[in-house]
């Protein structure tokens, strides 16, 4: 497959008048010299080589899913895969210092190599980790020679497509809102959380929702003991993780649709995730449930960041017990709980859902980075962005969606009848 060469300094120049960048106007440069920036850019295909560099690196709970233990445990799960390859972007001083890390994965679509974020479709987010050093070449303005020389290193590559990065949430100047981007069809839905949780819950919950809490916890108590547990080590977590992707795969069968988590890499890579977490100095991990006699009734798992809970898998029985919103309680649990350990932000993760618009005071934008190697690659991003217009347009005419929906599922229903 032939490969063009594209001057990226050229290509990210062309977003500052055309409007794309969302940096500001007047950092525009004028009769831009490309400048070779004191970095050894290196590819590495093998994580475990720079394992050590990378955990030293982070400070593991302010990084969003791009953490190492996130990214390691992604990788091995999926470790021998034809279709998926560690593609890791290091960048060092000559000193041999590191300034940056990009975890990305190669993976194959058809004819096409694509980068994408590790664990593109369980996330929400996406950043990559900068040192103050790199994030000053950006305060100067030479951000597009930081990027320049990154691109040229990536060889045998016809696009990359980066979904979850956030404008409004790693802000305007982040070395990733330089790079060519559209909207995402779908935003991630996010709660502040008080510290006095019983005060807040007492203002933001209609009275009527109270009412219906309070009935149905205590119709629940008259059948058993309801309980709320955290659970905190590998072993409970992992039995957590074991009911909570059968409750997914209940769910996902009596919509007809495909099971997400249904892949033994999938599987495999939650339950490295808890593995792994669990050899960290501090967890990042929360998982939960509402219990009936120890039975769960619902399930919550996510990862705690830097102050915020990102939600990562919810799930619900399908038993009897359902029509008591075990779903509603434990959520009720899990913010006071995070309340009560000092988290102020519980995002919930994309999809406009209605128990989110109950909890959820705002909705922040998530972007896509898009960046075509190839002819090829270009005309694959092109596909992809039409995909996500088409999905803004359904968001915004809920009742085309219900009756596509409707007729989408008309055969199963058809065929079961």
């Amino acid at each position: 497959m032939a490969h063009l060469r594209i001057n990226f300094g050229d290509q990210l120049q062309s977003m500052f008048s055309s409007g794309n960048s969302v940096r500001d106007r007047d950092e525009k440069p004028t009769g831009r010299i490309p400048r070779k920036l004191d970095l050894d850019i290196q590819v590495s295909v093998n994580p475990q080589e720079i394992e050590q560099d990378w955990r030293k690196f982070e400070d593991r709970l302010d990084l969003n899913h791009a953490c190492s233990t996130w990214c390691l445990a992604w990788y091995k799960a999926h470790h021998g895969s034809t279709n998926v390859q560690p593609f890791v972007i290091t960048g060092r001083k000559r000193t041999g210092q590191l300034q940056f890390i990009l975890p990305l994965e190669l993976r194959r679509i058809g004819f096409l190599n694509v980068l994408v974020a590790p664990g593109a479709g369980h996330t929400t987010y996406f950043a990559g980790l900068y040192s103050n050093q790199v994030l000053q070449i950006f305060r100067r303005g030479e951000g597009i020679d930081f990027w320049e020389q990154v691109l040229t290193s990536i060889n045998k590559v016809d696009a990359l497509l980066i979904e979850g990065f956030s404008v409004e949430k790693f802000g305007p100047h982040h070395p990733l809102a330089l790079l060519p981007q559209s909207d995402a069809a779908h935003g991630s839905m996010r709660m502040d959380i008080s510290s006095d949780w019983p005060a807040q819950y007492e203002e933001m919950i209609s009275s009527k929702l109270k009412a219906d809490d309070r009935r149905c916890a205590k119709r629940l108590a008259e059948i058993g003991e309801l309980k709320h547990v955290v659970a905190e080590t590998s072993d409970h977590r992992q039995t957590l993780l074991k009911e909570l992707l059968q409750q997914k795969a209940t769910q996902f069968a009596a919509m007809n649709v495909v099971d997400p988590f249904k892949t033994r890499e999938i599987t495999a890579f939650y339950k490295r995730l808890i593995d792994i977490d669990e050899a960290q100095e501090t967890s990042s991990l929360y998982f939960s449930a509402l219990t009936l006699d120890g039975v769960p009734l619902a399930l919550n798992f996510g990862l705690l960041d830097d102050g915020e809970c990102h939600g990562l898998i919810t799930s619900m029985t399908d038993s009897d017990k359902r029509r008591f919103s075990p779903g509603r309680l434990l959520l009720g649990h899990t913010n006071k709980y995070l309340s009560s350990i000092g988290i102020r932000r519980h995002d919930f993760g994309m999809g406009m859902l209605s128990y989110k618009a109950v909890w959820c005071q705002r909705e922040l934008r998530r972007q896509h980075i898009e960046i075509g190697f190839t002819g090829l690659g270009r005309l694959f991003l092109w596909h992809q962005h039409s995909i996500q217009e088409f999905k803004r347009w359904l968001k915004s005419h809920q009742e085309v969606k219900r009756i596509l929906n409707g007729a989408l599922n008309f055969p199963s229903r058809f065929s079961k009848s």
